[in-house]
């Protein structure tokens, strides 16, 4: 005798919400691999700003595209996913 017994009702709702629960999961995963490549991209760019500081004429002009690597890279992706997070409860 089995230990529980579920009406093909109850079957057919149960697997019914495992596949929304599945489509919803793989949703977020594409929603979160376009995020990991938009903060790729934002730490590429930053590096690059960065090379770009180093081959500049004036002292001034290098120390500032310097800096605004530094901001790109540190910063960019932080709030990239602060506001992907923030946005994400709002839904």
């Amino acid at each position: 005798m089995p230990l529980l017994v579920l009406s093909p009702d109850r079957v057919r709702r149960e697997l019914t919400r495992s596949r929304e629960a599945e489509a919803a999961m793989r949703h977020y995963q594409a929603r979160f691999a376009h995020l990991l490549r938009i903060c790729l991209w934002e730490w590429i760019a930053g590096y690059a700003v960065g090379m770009l500081a180093f081959h500049v004429g004036s002292v001034q002009t290098g120390q500032a595209l310097l800096l605004l690597a530094l901001v790109i890279i540190l910063v960019a992706p932080m709030w990239t996913l602060i506001i992907w997070h923030w946005l994400g409860g709002q839904e």
